[in-house]
Parts: structure tokens; C-alpha cells; sequence
């Protein structure tokens, strides 16, 4: 998805804001995506669900994997848990940079 926006009004001065989102998947099976999709890139935002077994470990991975490749430092990537049960489940334990 691509989008063009303008900015906030505090950050006014950056002018058009041009946003492209990639679904790149956690599965290595489309690793040899991975690479283009990444060139040109200045940030990261990171989701997944906790209750996919090994969900966790991938997660780490990912976020040490990923900025590292990518050159870029953690305040650039940003974590979501798409966290949908209802039925009680424990939030993760994974630590994040």
C-alpha cells in the first residue's frame, strides 16, 4: 500500500509525507524478498500475534535481525502485538530493544 500525506502541523515544515507499508511475512519462505523490499527503507513496524506458536522467538529474531540488516537504529521500528483473544491469554514475554 502507498499513501501521500501531509504532515502533522508540528512537523509541517517536512513537507509531503510519502508512506509505503509491506506485508513481507514472517515466513523464510519469501526471504529472498526480503532484501529489495528493504532498500530505501527508514523504518520498521513489527506485528504479530503472540498466540502463533513460536511467535515470540520469530518476533526477536525479526527485530534483531532486521534493523541490523537494515542499518538502522531501534527508536526507527516500532512492535505491535496484534493481542485478539479474549479468552484471558498472558500478554508475551519477549524483551525488545
Amino acid at each position: 500500500m502507498e499513501l501521500e500525506r501531509d504532515p502533522p502541523p508540528a512537523v509541517a515544515s517536512f513537507g509531503k509525507i510519502n508512506l509505503e507499508l509491506w506485508d513481507v511475512s514472517g515466513d523464510f519462505k519469501y526471504e529472498k524478498c526480503w532484501g529489495p523490499i528493504q532498500e530505501g527503507a527508514k523504518g520498521i513496524i513489527f506485528v504479530y500475534d503472540p498466540n502463533v506458536p513460536e511467535g515470540d522467538a520469530l518476533m526477536s529474531q525479526f527485530v534483531h535481525m532486521f534493523p541490523k540488516a537494515m542499518q538502522l537504529q531501534p527508536k526507527y521500528c516500532l512492535a505491535f502485538v496484534n493481542h485478539h483473544n479474549t479468552g484471558g491469554a498472558v500478554l508475551p514475554t519477549v524483551k525488545l530493544p
